[in-house]
């Protein structure tokens, strides 16, 4: 239900050979020290080596209204509309990536790099997961041990709680939208019944180890190896172990809630979805504008100083204000309907 974001390291190298320390958390800053010893150790490799969707994650500090052109902070005392360069933090780590590139940290090629070519000896890469999170931290997978650092969230909102809803649409008669019903039930209270989607059949797909967590076999991993949030809610299966040697935490979900509860930066905007009926050709104009830079801007490739000027110039002819007084004056209504 939150969005928390991370970078993950290669901690035999980091930990191991350089003797420093990978924090639990950081700053987005903060990330600069590492890929500064290993350029120093490497200077033909790139420790931030990354694909043309850049960091992942890296708008989901703001909310989404059009796309990451168009946003709401979640850290402004009062919810405000606004176009993506009126926010300085952002701006200060397009900035920053602009200086990596620059000093060779990122590979010069990352706006045409599709996801599937970055090497996996990268030794530092971003995500968006939760914490305890195990997925990204299965050595084999990696050829080395890997921990993770979350520097942004959770942050939480209708964009991110939308993404942990589970519904079926059931156009039938009421015997099978009853069944329809007993399934959802199921799925949310019988967690054998909620596994079997998850894992597929027991003994053949996958095994309960000790702890309480499942372990796939070769078998699941080969052939029964889907996403489990298409079936239903993640929480409600057991967790995943990457292997008999790195077990993940079976209380996962509660550590990850109470995180929520500690650390949680939740939306002002009360669940805001603009209506863009009236504005659709201008939302379809900036869009296009926007997905024009915003590759080079979210890999370094390009100086946000230098860019953000003329982008906004194409996006105020094509009707960029005329689009913000709509939406803000939006807004405002839904605003009100709801105090």
């Amino acid at each position: 239900m939150g969005s928390e974001m991370m970078f993950r390291f290669n901690a035999d190298y980091y930990e191991g050979e350089k003797g420093m320390t990978i924090p639990e958390f950081m700053e987005f800053e903060d990330l600069e020290p590492y890929l500064e010893v290993y350029k120093k150790d490497f200077p033909a490799k790139y420790p931030l080596e990354m694909s043309k969707s850049g960091i992942a994650g890296f708008f989901n500090s703001l909310e989404s209204v059009v796309g990451s052109l168009i946003v709401i902070p979640y850290n402004r005392e009062s919810p405000e509309i606004i176009p993506i360069w009126e926010n300085e933090e952002i701006m200060d780590r397009l900035r920053l990536l602009h200086k990596w590139y620059s000093l060779g940290y990122i590979n010069p090629d990352a706006s045409a790099m599709e996801l599937s070519a970055v090497p996996n000896d990268t030794p530092i890469r971003s995500g968006v997961a939760w914490r305890g999170y195990s997925g990204y931290s299965n050595p084999a997978d990696w050829g080395f041990n890997v921990k993770t650092s979350i520097y942004d969230g959770p942050y939480i909102s209708k964009n991110t709680e939308q993404g942990a809803m589970t519904a079926i649409c059931a156009g039938c008669d009421e015997k099978h939208a009853k069944a329809a019903l007993r399934y959802i039930e199921l799925l949310n209270t019988d967690r054998k019944f909620r596994d079997i989607f998850a894992y597929g059949i027991e003994g053949e797909h996958y095994r309960y180890l000790e702890n309480g967590t499942v372990l796939r076999t070769q078998d699941g991993i080969e052939r029964y190896n889907v996403r489990l949030y298409p079936f239903g809610s993640v929480i409600n299966a057991s967790v995943e172990s990457v292997s008999e040697n790195f077990l993940s935490d079976p209380d996962q979900w509660e550590k990850v809630f109470e995180g929520y509860e500690q650390y949680g930066i939740y939306s002002k905007s009360g669940g805001f979805v603009y209506d863009r009926t009236r504005k659709e050709d201008i939302v379809t104009t900036v869009t296009a504008i926007w997905s024009n830079y915003s590759t080079d801007l979210r890999t370094g490739t390009s100086d946000p100083d230098l860019i953000m000027p003329k982008m906004k110039a194409e996006l105020e002819s094509a009707g960029l204000n005329e689009l913000l007084d709509d939406i803000r004056s939006q807004f405002a209504e839904h605003l009100e309907s709801i105090q």
